[in-house]
């Protein structure tokens, strides 16, 4: 897949980048070691939707996005910043804390203010 099929969606304050592919929708997440998704020292990952963001059972501090290559399955750290912006960003993306799961999935629509009746 040549880099100009990749757009940035969204950067995350601590530095992971999120790149939507235009032919296979897919989002692709970059750290800083390369320009783009295939760049990077880790090669091209892509969110895995399929599994829930998790929290690290010994840290609530801690979290983690799933993350796939094929049948390869791993996650990356994030700070909790970055889970909030995911998961209202990005469609079908779950939260779970302790293993159960956060609603968390508002919408800008979600989140603008009702208009006044007359």
């Amino acid at each position: 897949m040549s880099r100009h099929e990749w757009i940035l969606y969204f950067m995350a304050p601590e530095g992971h980048r999120y790149f939507y592919c235009r032919n296979t929708y897919d989002i692709a997440v970059a750290d800083n070691s390369g320009d783009g998704p295939e760049d990077t020292d880790d090669g091209r990952l892509y969110l895995d939707t399929r599994r829930p963001v998790v929290n690290d059972p010994e840290s609530r501090d801690c979290w983690y996005i799933p993350l796939k290559r094929g049948e390869f399955e791993t996650k990356t750290p994030a700070s909790w910043r970055e889970v909030v912006l995911v998961a209202t960003t990005i469609k079908d993306v779950r939260v779970e804390l302790d293993g159960k799961e956060l609603p968390i999935r508002k919408t800008v629509h979600d989140l603008l203010p009702e208009p006044e009746s007359d």
